[in-house]
């Protein structure tokens, strides 16, 4: 007798708080997003952001227009969504909001809730 477990992703990744500048520059990307997340699962361990071989970890509905044309105060919803070894799925919201911010360097412009 023997147990399979098939235990679903766990995705981490926290609301984001984007400059207005960096949203209309480009700079907040779908590379940008997946370097603040992560994922992880009991049988495959690590998710690495990508398609991967037999797993993935992705931003599900990225929309850089929609991002570049944001306004102060507004907020975009994202769904992530990992993919185990075994085809089990998680998805999970993610929100990130736009502000002006005038902190001082450009190293600056974001922040984690």
């Amino acid at each position: 007798m023997y147990a399979l477990w098939e235990h679903e992703p766990t995705i981490e990744a926290d609301d984001m708080f984007f400059s207005i500048k960096q949203a209309r520059n480009g700079g907040i990307t779908e590379q940008l997003i997946g370097s603040l997340i992560s994922a992880t699962d009991v049988e495959d361990g690590d998710i690495a952001f990508g398609d991967n071989e037999i797993n993935y970890l992705k931003v599900k509905n990225f929309d850089g227009r929609k991002i570049e044309s944001a306004r102060d105060k507004d907020i975009i919803e994202i769904v992530l969504e990992a993919k185990d070894s075994y085809g089990n799925i998680t998805q999970k919201d993610y929100i990130h909001h736009i502000y002006r911010y005038s902190g001082q360097g450009e190293n600056q412009s974001l922040w984690k809730d």
